[in-house]
């Protein structure tokens, strides 16, 4: 299934196509470019090189142009950005092109309508998965680049083995190339699954390390139920490290409908072991009810992933049932046979940290209803003690970020501030190396740990915590950065140094100004929704104003 905003893409370069003069005048750049053969290129290679310079210098002159018109999108991005980007939505027509044996001569063209193209970049841009992937390739065309130039210049080597060398990095290029084009075939919406999964084909055949090429010829496969080709390509997406935990979800779909079961339990047990922190509360995302799993079991009885994959069933389903907004209701008896499967399950296999998560989980449940203080105590222990225990068993790093989490929420007013700080810098070595491109959780992590430092009179590190919290939050654009500036402040001025505090205390009444200031260009209809934010922020000016007046200023 398409994403609404490719969907959108398609659409809006399918309209210009149609009707390109609705939409403002057609942009043509046209460069040419001669390729100087070397010892080691054939007319395929050469063309190959000749054909990716002058796309680069026509989507550069492109590039120059949009950042040229006012308002543009582009303006907020740097020129490679801008460029990858682009490579992904319009595409090069060759006028002419010829060779002598020792250059390769190349003319090309490209015509855009700036307009559509600033609003497809805008879109592209806001899905972070594409505009990486189209980055990616892009960074790939030039690493090999390079690497061609470098086998040009060493003649140390054996001819036979530089001349190997180098048509395999030259096939790399091509594919990298092609990987543009079928976005660009994918992005306006005119090429049929088979045209898609042809062109994707070739480029896995060029070069078997790009991973989106596998990822998205399994997705064509999988619609059209070719779940044999489908299984194959999830699996090398699963060897490439490349979104693993999706892939093994859709194996295990494909497991459980050639009827495999003990495979489709391995697959699922694996996608829930490494699903993330948010993920793993959605549930398993699939129609196998208890009853397929009671079939399992009964055929495989001591499959201890199958009984943990059955319990966690029935967690979701209570989670799904449960009354959130109604905290007034009597505790309700949890299913005991949920926590039978996984006791079931840890008794087959005592060191699965997933079972000590899904028993912190189902305690979790258990404080959505008003219940006597000492029975709350002892389900915030046990909440504590499993997600311990669930540590102690060598989790994946979504598994213990999650128990870390769990542990830091529930545990912070009965651990001691150190213990809770640990945990705190464990959950950021966590996330730090994760490669997540929406991840916005690392300046909430760092406020925490400073917050904790500050309990425990650690006021250097805190000052170092509250510091990269803002530094994040700037990065990611997150709002409210005056609160960090204003708490980073006050440990300044605990500390006497008043010249830092005053500075801190003046960018939060900067990060006040701008929110008063966005605030106040709303438009009429808008604006009156903001006079109490407009209103409160004026007087947590005031407030901070004071703070530096306090420090003689």
């Amino acid at each position: 299934m398409e994403s609404m905003k490719t969907v959108y893409i398609i659409i809006l370069l399918s309209i210009i196509t149609l009707v390109p003069s609705a939409f403002g005048e057609i942009k043509t750049f046209t460069k040419e470019y001669t390729y100087e053969a070397s010892e080691l290129d054939s007319k395929s290679t050469s063309r190959i090189y000749a054909l990716e310079h002058v796309k680069r210098l026509l989507l550069e002159e492109l590039t120059d142009l949009l950042n040229s018109q006012s308002n543009s999108v582009a303006s907020q991005l740097t020129k490679d950005q801008i460029t990858s980007i682009t490579a992904g939505i319009v595409s090069a027509d060759i006028l002419d092109e010829k060779w002598d044996e020792q250059q390769y001569w190349l003319k090309a063209k490209i015509e855009a309508n700036t307009s559509i193209i600033q609003e497809a970049i805008k879109i592209i841009r806001s899905d972070a998965l594409m505009a990486s992937d189209l980055e990616a390739t892009q960074k790939r065309i030039e690493i090999f680049t390079k690497q061609l130039e470098s086998l040009k210049k060493d003649p140390g080597n054996i001819l036979k083995d530089r001349q190997l060398a180098y048509n395999a990095i030259t096939d790399r290029i091509k594919a990298s190339s092609m990987m543009q084009e079928y976005y660009q075939l994918k992005l306006n919406g005119k090429a049929s699954m088979h045209e898609l999964i042809n062109i994707l084909s070739i480029i896995i055949e060029l070069d078997q390390t790009i991973a989106k090429a596998y990822y998205d010829r399994a997705e064509l496969y999988f619609i059209r139920n070719e779940l044999t080709k489908a299984e194959s390509d999830y699996q090398n997406i699963v060897r490439l490290k490349y979104y693993p935990v999706y892939a093994y979800s859709k194996l295990a779909d494909i497991y459980y409908k050639n009827s495999e079961l003990m495979k489709f339990v391995e697959y699922k047990y694996l996608y829930l072991n490494n699903s993330d922190s948010i993920e793993i509360e959605k549930g398993l995302s699939d129609n196998i009810s208890i009853n397929d799993y009671n079939k399992i079991i009964k055929k495989y009885p001591t499959s201890y992933k199958a009984y943990l994959l059955r319990g966690y069933k029935r967690i979701t389903e209570l989670i799904g049932n449960s009354t959130h907004n109604d905290f007034k209701q009597k505790p309700q008896p949890i299913d005991i046979r949920i926590t039978k499967d996984i006791n079931k399950s840890l008794n087959l296999n005592k060191q699965q940290p997933i079972a000590y998560l899904l028993l912190a989980l189902l305690n979790k449940e258990l404080l959505k209803y008003n219940i006597e203080d000492d029975k709350y105590k002892t389900i915030i222990n046990n909440i504590i003690n499993y997600c311990t225990l669930g540590l102690t068993n060598f989790p994946s790093d979504y598994i213990a970020a999650k128990l870390l989490r769990m542990r830091v929420i529930y545990g912070s007013r009965t651990r001691d501030c150190e213990l809770t700080a640990r945990d705190y810098e464990n959950i950021i070595s966590i996330e730090s190396a994760k490669t997540s491109i929406n991840n916005t959780s690392l300046s909430f992590d760092y406020e925490k740990l400073a917050e904790q430092n500050v309990a425990c009179n650690k006021y250097n590190e805190a000052i170092y915590n509250y510091k990269k919290a803002i530094e994040l939050s700037l990065k990611k654009n997150i709002p409210d950065n005056e609160y960090l500036f204003e708490y980073l402040g006050d440990i300044y001025k605990a500390v006497e140094d008043n010249d830092h505090a005053i500075d801190a205390y003046k960018n939060a009444i900067k990060s006040i100004d701008k929110k008063i200031l966005n605030h106040t260009n709303a438009d009429d209809k808008t604006l009156p929704l903001f006079t109490n934010a407009i209103r409160n922020l004026n007087a947590y000016k005031v407030k901070i104003s004071n703070k530096i007046k306090s420090l003689g200023q």
